[in-house]
């Protein structure tokens, strides 16, 4: 089976449920990478590890900014960290916004572990062609289309 593990990649986890935070940190570090996990949206984004991040596995729904308004603000950065979406109640209309916008991946809670292993390494390695995180942000009118719903 090829090693898909590189323990210098950080993985930043957001999450404002203590204990899903905490189980998706140990899982993740299971799967061999360095985690960061931050109870909101605005903890990650005045962090140092937002530019160290190398993937992003972040909670759709979370009070004060949403996971879907915390990539708007990454795409408006200039970020290209690649996220994989986590949602306790999966809408397929917000899941297809979110992958057209160029997210990896949008998984239902709780995280089936490798479906969650494969999303990491599709995210930090995307397939040639794939159009994956350099092609895609379709920024604008992620955050006006899931408002609009």
């Amino acid at each position: 089976m090829e090693s898909y593990v590189n323990t210098s990649k950080l993985i930043a986890i957001v999450e404002d449920n203590e204990a899903v935070l905490l189980a998706m940190q140990g899982l993740v570090e299971t799967f061999g990478y360095r985690t960061a996990g931050f109870a909101s949206a605005s903890a990650f984004l005045t962090s140092g590890a937002i530019n160290e991040a190398r993937g992003l596995i972040v909670d759709v729904q979370m009070p004060q900014m949403s996971g879907i308004e915390l990539f708007h603000r990454l795409i408006v950065a200039g970020y290209t960290t690649p996220a994989i979406f986590i949602a306790a109640d999966p809408n397929p209309r917000v899941e297809k916004l979110l992958l057209e916008a160029g997210a990896t991946t949008y998984l239902a809670k709780p995280v089936q572990s490798e479906a969650l292993r494969v999303s990491i390494h599709m995210a930090l390695h995307p397939a040639p062609g794939s159009g994956n995180h350099e092609n895609h942000r379709q920024s604008c009118s992620i955050r006006k289309r899931h408002r609009d719903r």
